[in-house]
C-alpha cells in the first residue's frame, strides 16, 4: 500500500515558549481577526440552501482564502520543483507558462529563479520538502527528506506544547465533533480546485471525490494514492488550522468509521486481548535516541498511523538499501494494542481500504504510547522499537460532547478543550476563533466573547510560568550560594 507518512511527536519541553510562531515551513496562518473575515455556509437558516446557493457561499468563504490557497504562498505538497535559470527575465510570458506548464506535469508545485542567492534562501527555508532544482537540462535532488517520526519542538508552525499530550491533539478531537454545515466538501473542493487549476489529474480526482464521497467511504479514500491524505498530513505535521478545519469534515468521518471498527476489533480479540501490530519506518538516529529519551513520558502519534499485523509485511516496507553510514535508519515499530485500554480509536481498516488485501490496523491522530523497549540488529542493521498503547484516562465519552443543539455542541467541545487550547500562541488561539466564526456566523458575537477567555486564560498560564520559572531560578542561586558558602 502507498500509504501517507505519519508522525509521532515527542514529549514537550516543560514549560511554554510565550507566542513564539515560526514561520519555516511557508504554510502560512493568517493574522487578521474574524471581524475581516466573511462568513461561511450558514446551518442556522431554516431554509436549506441548493446546490448553486452552497457553491456561491463556498466559493466567497475562498474568495477570503485567496492568501492562504495563493500557489505563489503555499505548498500543499510534499515536493516542490525550481527551474533555476539566469536568463529566465528574458522569456517571454507565453514562454515561462510554457515551461511551468511542462515542469508542473513532473512536480505540481514550481518556482523559477534568475539568481543564486534567491534561489538558495527558497531551498533552506523550505528544508522540509523534497526538491528537486533544474539547471537548464540537468535534474538533481537537492533535499533527500523523508518525514520524521518525531517532530522536533518548535520547528513547525506551533509553540513548544506544555505537558505530555499537548494542545493540538485536543483540537484535532474538537474537529471530531463539531457539526459542520452541508457545504463543508464544497468548499474544501473549491479551494482545492483553485489550487489544482490546469492539473488535469488532480482536477478529475477532486471531481470523482466531489461526485461520489460519503461518510461511509472517508477511510477508503484516505487510502487512494490520491491528494487527501498528503495534503491533511502535511497539515497535521505542520499545525496549520486552516486546513485543518477544512478537512474537519473529513476527518471526523474517519474517526466515526474508526470508532465502528474499534468497537468490531475488540469484540473479535476478546479472548485475546492483546494484539501487536507492526509498522516499517526509516528514521534519523536523532529521532531513535529521542525515542529512547522519552520512554518514560511516551509519544503521541500526530497523523493517522497506519500499521499491519503481519510482520514480514512490514519488514518488507523497510529500505534494504540504507546502509549504516546514511543519516536514516530501518526501524521495525512493534505496537502492542491491549484492547482493554482506553484510547482513542483504531481498528481493522481491511474491509474499508482501497487495499482490501492487507491486514491493516489504522490508529487514530493522537493516540498515546510508551515506549517498552529500543534494540538494534548490527548484522541486519535494523532497529527494533516496541511501543505499547497506554490506558488513556483523560479522554471523554462521545456522549458528552454531542448535545441537542448546534451551539450547545461548540460550546461543549471548547469546554473540553479549554484547559489545553489556551496553551496554545495567541495567534493560533485567534486562527481557531477566525475559522469558529465561518463555520457558525450567527454565533459570532458569542464566540469573540470565548476568544477573549482563551486569550486572557493563555496570558494567565503565561504569568504562572514566568513566577514559576522565576522561583527556580532563584532556589537555583541559593543553592549556589550556599556550596559556595
Amino acid at each position: 500500500m502507498s500509504e501517507a507518512s505519519s508522525d509521532l511527536v515527542e514529549p514537550p519541553i516543560k514549560r511554554l515558549k510565550k507566542d513564539s510562531i515560526t514561520s519555516s515551513d511557508k504554510f502560512a496562518t493568517p493574522t487578521n481577526d474574524s471581524s475581516a473575515m466573511s462568513s461561511s455556509i450558514s446551518q442556522s437558516t431554516d431554509t436549506p440552501l441548493t446546490f448553486e446557493e452552497k457553491t456561491i457561499a463556498a466559493r466567497s468563504v475562498i474568495q477570503e482564502r485567496r492568501l492562504v490557497f495563493s500557489r505563489e504562498r503555499v505548498n500543499l505538497e510534499s515536493h516542490q520543483l525550481i527551474w533555476f535559470d539566469t536568463n529566465v527575465n528574458s522569456l517571454t510570458t507565453s514562454e515561462r507558462a510554457f515551461i511551468v506548464d511542462r515542469l508542473r506535469k513532473v512536480v505540481d508545485y514550481t518556482k523559477l529563479f534568475d539568481n543564486c542567492k534567491d534561489c538558495r534562501e527558497f531551498i533552506e527555508s523550505t528544508k522540509g520538502v523534497v526538491t528537486f532544482v533544474v539547471f537548464s537540462v540537468t535534474i538533481r535532488i537537492t533535499h533527500d527528506w523523508h518525514p520524521p517520526i518525531l517532530n522536533e519542538v518548535g520547528r513547525q508552525n506551533n509553540t513548544a506544547e506544555n505537558y505530555v499530550l499537548g494542545w493540538w491533539r485536543h483540537f484535532v478531537i474538537m474537529l471530531c465533533h463539531l457539526p459542520y454545515p452541508e457545504g463543508a466538501r464544497e468548499t474544501l473542493t473549491i479551494a482545492l480546485r483553485q489550487y489544482y487549476q490546469d492539473m488535469d489529474a488532480k482536477l478529475r480526482a477532486i471531481d470523482e471525490f466531489e461526485r461520489t464521497y460519503t461518510p461511509g467511504k472517508a477511510v477508503w479514500w484516505y487510502t487512494r494514492d490520491t491528494f487527501l491524505y498528503r495534503l491533511l498530513n502535511k497539515a497535521l505535521r505542520q499545525h496549520n488550522i486552516e486546513v485543518m478545519f477544512l478537512f474537519g469534515f473529513y476527518i471526523k468521518d474517519i474517526y466515526h468509521q474508526l470508532k465502528n471498527e474499534h468497537r468490531e476489533f475488540k469484540n473479535s480479540h476478546s479472548d485475546q486481548p492483546i494484539v501487536t501490530a507492526y509498522r516499517g519506518q526509516l528514521m534519523s538516529s536523532e529521532e531513535i535516541e529521542k525515542i529512547q529519551m522519552f520512554s518514560t513520558t511516551g509519544i503521541v502519534i500526530n497523523s493517522f498511523f497506519s500499521t499491519t499485523l503481519d510482520r514480514q509485511v512490514a519488514k518488507f516496507q523497510l529500505d534494504p538499501t540504507v546502509q549504516g553510514d546514511n543519516q536514516l535508519k530501518s526501524v521495525l515499530l512493534e505496537i502492542e494494542l491491549d484492547i482493554r485500554n482506553q484510547s482513542l480509536p483504531y481498528g481493522d481498516i481491511s474491509s474499508l481500504s482501497s487495499f482490501s488485501s492487507e491486514q491493516e490496523i489504522l490508529l487514530m491522530i493522537g493516540t498515546h504510547l510508551e515506549t517498552v523497549e529500543v534494540t538494534h540488529d548490527k548484522d541486519k542493521d535494523i532497529y527494533s522499537v516496541k511501543l505499547t498503547l497506554t490506558d488513556d484516562l483523560s479522554l471523554t465519552e462521545d456522549g458528552d460532547l454531542n448535545v441537542t443543539t448546534m451551539k450547545a455542541t461548540v460550546n461543549s467541545c471548547l469546554k473540553q478543550a479549554a484547559n489545553e487550547l489556551c496553551k496554545a500562541t495567541l495567534e493560533e488561539i485567534k486562527t481557531i476563533f477566525i475559522e469558529l466564526s465561518e463555520l457558525y456566523p450567527s454565533e459570532k458575537s458569542w464566540l469573540v466573547a470565548v476568544k477573549h477567555y482563551f486569550m486572557g486564560a493563555h496570558y494567565r498560564l503565561w504569568e504562572r510560568v514566568e513566577g514559576e520559572d522565576e522561583k527556580e531560578e532563584n532556589e537555583e542561586k541559593e543553592l549556589l550560594a550556599e556550596n559556595n558558602m
